[in-house]
Formats: C-alpha cells, sequence, structure tokens
C-alpha cells in the first residue's frame, strides 16, 4: 500500500511519547510555539537528580514551575520538531530513572 503518510507517521509518534511519559509518572506535555510544560505526577518514578540535572544543562530554558512542572522556554515551531524535541526530553529524564 505504500509508505505511510505524515500525519499517520505523527499519530504513532505521539503514541509513543505518551507511553514513555506516563511510564515515566508524567502527567501532561504541552510544547506550542514559544514553549510549553511538562506537568508530573505526584508519585512520579523519575530520579530527583535527573531533573536537577537536567535543569543545570538546559541553560535556562527549562525551569520548575511549582512542585511538579517543568517550564520549557525553547522555541520550538514545526510539528516534527516538536516530536523530536519531546522525545530527546524524555530520554534525557528516563536516563537515570
Amino acid at each position: 500500500f505504500g509508505l505511510l503518510p505524515e500525519a499517520a507517521k505523527s499519530v504513532f509518534a505521539v503514541s509513543d511519547i505518551k507511553l514513555i511519559a506516563t511510564g515515566l509518572g508524567i502527567e501532561k506535555i504541552q510544547l506550542g510555539h514559544k514553549g510549553g510544560f511538562v506537568k508530573f505526577s505526584e508519585h512520579t518514578l523519575l530520579n530527583p537528580i535527573c531533573i536537577v540535572d537536567l535543569l543545570e544543562s538546559s541553560n535556562g530554558e527549562i525551569r520548575m514551575q511549582g512542585t511538579y512542572t517543568l517550564k520549557i522556554t525553547t522555541s520550538v515551531p514545526l510539528p516534527q520538531d516538536k516530536i523530536t524535541y519531546t522525545k530527546k526530553l524524555l530520554a534525557l529524564l528516563g536516563d537515570n530513572s
């Protein structure tokens, strides 16, 4: 039947992201043109040191906002770039969990 269209590939990528995020104890990820946030569950499985390492290596583009939320100020305008950025972010968070 041929290759999948980009929209279908995006649906599968978003499903992958949701599965990974749920496994890490992340309730919600929102990423728009001007940044976004990652909201953790109160019972997240992430190692706090991993979050601190991420904050220190982000050059101020990611910071804590409240107890359970990471605020992201990085501009990610294209849909495919949002998927790539989110997968990299989850990989960094999941490295030490």
